[in-house]
This record gives structure tokens, C-alpha cells and sequence, in this order.
């Protein structure tokens, strides 16, 4: 019995601020298009205001669409930390998902938890322990990836198994499946 090829997109990035500033976007094209309709001077330069301001929140709203966070490209797990990049870690490093906890303390602010999906890592891969990531978004030690649940799509415990069936499918897959890309 083959085993199905997993989904090239595994954990999806946090899509909701990118929503609601897109949500802004279209209030605010929709509030100039009715402001022009209505021909006046004072109406005309509101339009105008409600132009710049929708062009703004369509701005916000493409650099708050991020990449996701995990995704396979066999035989590889490939991890996003925004501000370190990708890590392409191989899949026989990898032994499972689960969930945890993430705790994050800004400097001057209060600390905050939030669910994490935690990535553990077989213990021969030694060259795989440790990496230096931004504590906003996770951590990465001691063979345990953290990624802070704040960044992701939510998480529950469903999407955690469906990540571990994955990577055992993934781990079964052939080195070539024969697809293109």
C-alpha cells in the first residue's frame, strides 16, 4: 500500500491581521468611490483622503501576508523564522510534533503565553540542536523548535496529529515521486 504525498504547506502563517487590514482596505475604496459620486469639493477631497488611506491598508495588508511557517519539500521539513530565514531540516532529524507552551517576554512590556506547535528532533541529529531564531517567534534549543502560536494558523490538537501523520507519510515517501513542482 503506497502511502499519500503530504501537502506541500504544513503550518500556514497568521493570515488574520493581513484579513483585517484588507477589511480596512475595501471600507476605505468603497467609502472614496461614494465620496466621488457625490461631486462636491469638500466630498472630492475626502475621496482623495479615503484613496491614500485605502492604498495605505492594502500596503499593510501585503507585507502582513507571510510565507508559512512550516512546509515539506521532501526530503526536507523547511522552517520560517521571520528575521533568520528558512532552515531546511532533514526528515529523518525530525521525530514529531506536539503542543506546548511559548512564552515570550519583551523587553519593557509584560510577558505572554501563547500555544506553540514544539518540533522534536532525533537525538543523533547533533548538528540540528540548537539555532539562533528571534524569541518573538519561537526558540530553537536543545533539539526542541518552539513556534509561537501567535505567527500561525490556530492551532489544536487535530492539526497536531494531522502534522505527525504527515511526517510519517513524508518519511515513507520515495526520494522521487516522479511529480513536478
Amino acid at each position: 500500500m503506497n502511502s499519500p504525498i503530504p501537502p506541500s504547506l504544513w503550518l500556514a502563517a497568521n493570515h488574520r491581521p493581513a484579513q483585517v487590514a484588507a477589511l480596512f482596505s475595501a471600507i476605505f475604496f468603497a467609502g472614496s468611490g461614494i465620496s466621488a459620486l457625490l461631486r462636491t469639493q469638500v466630498a472630492g477631497g475626502f475621496a482623495l483622503g479615503l484613496l491614500a488611506a485605502a492604498i495605505v491598508a492594502a500596503g499593510v495588508t501585503l507585507r502582513l501576508r507571510q510565507p508559512p511557517r512550516i512546509r515539506y519539500d521532501h526530503p526536507y521539513l523547511v522552517l520560517r523564522f521571520p528575521g533568520a530565514g528558512i532552515f531546511r531540516v532533514p526528515l529523518e532529524a525530525v521525530e514529531c510534533f506536539f503542543i506546548g507552551v511559548a512564552k515570550y517576554e519583551p523587553s519593557g512590556s509584560s510577558p505572554r503565553e501563547s500555544v506553540a506547535v514544539v518540533v522534536r528532533l532525533a537525538e543523533r541529529a547533533r548538528e540540528w540542536k540548537q539555532r539562533d531564531v528571534p524569541a518573538e517567534y519561537g526558540r530553537w534549543c536543545d533539539g526542541y523548535i518552539v513556534l509561537d502560536g501567535t505567527w500561525c494558523e490556530p492551532i489544536a490538537e487535530a492539526k497536531v496529529l494531522q502534522l505527525n501523520r504527515w511526517l510519517i507519510d513524508a518519511k515513507k515517501a520515495p526520494a522521487t515521486t516522479g511529480i513536478e513542482k
